[in-house]
Formats: structure tokens, C-alpha cells, sequence
């Protein structure tokens, strides 16, 4: 080209990769296993640590919780009309069965 750009250099967009640890809806149906058997209503971190320790691991630190936590916290508003509401407006979101 004409303005001195080496298109050579420019390295190529690499795709994206899906977690597949996580797919087709299995962390809504975890999460609805952890409410289900939850006295109380339960923040995104709470489901998250719950499903962690369901999963075997005791102490989790920071990085898998927080793995977890996108998902957790996504999952639920996704589906909040149909078997899952919010309770209450404030931050953090708080979840419980309808």
C-alpha cells in the first residue's frame, strides 16, 4: 500500500473460544439446584461459592470464584421472568425461587 503500512505485521484476529466447562444452560440448572435447597434467598457470590463447594473445592481462591461469579450473575437475569426473581432492587442482586 501506498501509506507504509507493512499489512504483513498486523496480526490476525484470533476467534473466540467458549468456555466449555460451562454450556447449553448447565450453570442456570446448578443454580436453580443450589436455590432449591436454600433456606433463603442468596446473592450471585453466595450461589457462586455454594457451587464451587458442591464441586468439591473447599477453599476457593479469588480467580474461580470469580470465574464463576460472571456466570452466576448473568445466568439469573437471563431467565428472571420465568423461575427465578429478584428480590429487591438494591446491589448486590439477591435471588429466589418464584
Amino acid at each position: 500500500m501506498g501509506n507504509g503500512i507493512d499489512i504483513q505485521a498486523i496480526a490476525a484476529r484470533r476467534r473466540y473460544k467458549a468456555d466449555s466447562a460451562c454450556t447449553g444452560g448447565e450453570v442456570f440448572r446448578a443454580v436453580l439446584d443450589v436455590l432449591r435447597t436454600a433456606e433463603q434467598p442468596l446473592t450471585s457470590r453466595e450461589i457462586s461459592e455454594a457451587l464451587l463447594h458442591k464441586a468439591g473445592t473447599e477453599n476457593p481462591s479469588v480467580a474461580p470464584i470469580r470465574g464463576m461469579l460472571c456466570a452466576v450473575h448473568t445466568s439469573p437475569g437471563n431467565h428472571q421472568s420465568k423461575t427465578i426473581e429478584r428480590v429487591g432492587d438494591g446491589m448486590p442482586a439477591i435471588w429466589k425461587l418464584r
